[in-house]
């Protein structure tokens, strides 16, 4: 259970403000995953052996059960946290039921599993009022997945580097990176990015307004991994010293 604990320091924080009572935003292309806004690039020296699968934010009403989804991406070993805002929830993934636990004062549903197949986490609300939860799935592995955008909001015009980094990489592995624009509600571009670098590749984006922007990206087969970033563009930006040449993405 120390993944699932170790992915919940890295993710609670970020959730209370990133999440709301639907899942996270996924890439249309990756289907079955569901990744948390900011909280695998943002933390990701937190614990370099846990990788944080997938998050979702529910809610399950008073007296009722819910079926949520679960893609576990072929990890060998996987734990379950689910993070709730009131006690009485029970759950249950096939045969195993989750142990009642509490989390910084929360109470919490925890359990672990080998070679778990994906599936449907039951979730079982026994009491007289609607429990919110956070359902957080986490792995033991080096195999990670990030995106890194600019820090700062730039102008539009200016080229953004959006830098993928996947740890434990393949000769096989190719990502793809998805680019949306949040504030008019759709995708701009799909690519996939040019490799810089063992396990590293580059895309190079220019918005056209401002607004706020997400990178997606994602690998596929057995063990995929998911992840995305936000960036901000604005009409006038405060104005910043950057090193000469800047990043390239090869490290």
């Amino acid at each position: 259970m120390r993944a699932a604990f170790a992915g919940a320091l890295v993710l609670v924080s970020p959730l209370a403000v990133s999440c709301g009572d639907a899942p996270a935003r996924a890439p249309s292309a990756a289907p079955g995953t569901t990744i948390a806004s900011g909280t695998l690039t943002a933390d990701a020296s937190a614990s370099t052996a846990t990788q944080v699968l997938f998050v979702r934010a529910v809610s399950v009403a008073a007296r009722s059960s819910r079926d949520v989804p679960v893609a576990f991406q072929g990890a060998a070993t996987v734990s379950l946290l689910v993070v709730g805002d009131r006690a009485g929830l029970e759950g249950r993934l096939r045969g195993t039921q989750l142990a009642r636990t509490s989390l910084f004062g929360s109470p919490a549903l925890v359990a672990s599993f080998r070679r778990p197949h994906d599936g449907a986490l039951l979730l079982r609300n026994p009491t007289g009022a609607k429990i919110s939860v956070r359902v957080i799935a986490t792995s033991e592995s080096r195999r990670r997945l990030t995106v890194s955008t600019p820090a700062e909001p730039t102008a539009p015009g200016t080229p953004v580097r959006i830098v993928v980094v996947l740890t434990e990489a393949s000769a096989h592995d190719r990502p793809l990176v998805a680019v949306r624009d949040d504030t008019a509600g759709r995708t701009l571009l799909t690519a996939h990015p040019r490799k810089v670098g063992e396990g590293r590749w580059l895309l190079t984006f220019t918005p056209g307004r401002a607004g706020d922007y997400t990178a997606s990206a994602w690998v596929g087969g057995r063990r995929s991994r998911a992840a995305h970033d936000s960036f901000f563009v604005m009409r006038h930006p405060p104005q910043t010293t950057q090193p000469v040449g800047g990043d390239d993405g090869s490290g």
